[in-house]
């Protein structure tokens, strides 16, 4: 049968296939949510470390930095 390739995930879903394309697909939003959790968390850290160095933004030269 036919294969749908998901390419922000990197994986094909294979309709033949059916269970082992779910557990490839939970595995793949698994990943992209943790991904976006470490993102999350160093943000925060780092914003953190900046607020209690009382850094601003007028501190800064480059903007958004």
């Amino acid at each position: 049968m036919a294969k749908v390739p998901l390419e922000l995930l990197g994986i094909e879903v294979d309709t033949d296939d059916p269970g082992e394309s779910a557990q490839n697909l939970g595995l793949g939003v698994v990943g992209v949510a943790l991904t976006m959790g470490v993102v999350g968390a160093g943000a925060y850290v780092y914003n953190s470390i900046r607020q209690k160095a009382g850094v601003t933004d007028d501190d800064v030269s480059i903007p958004g930095v």
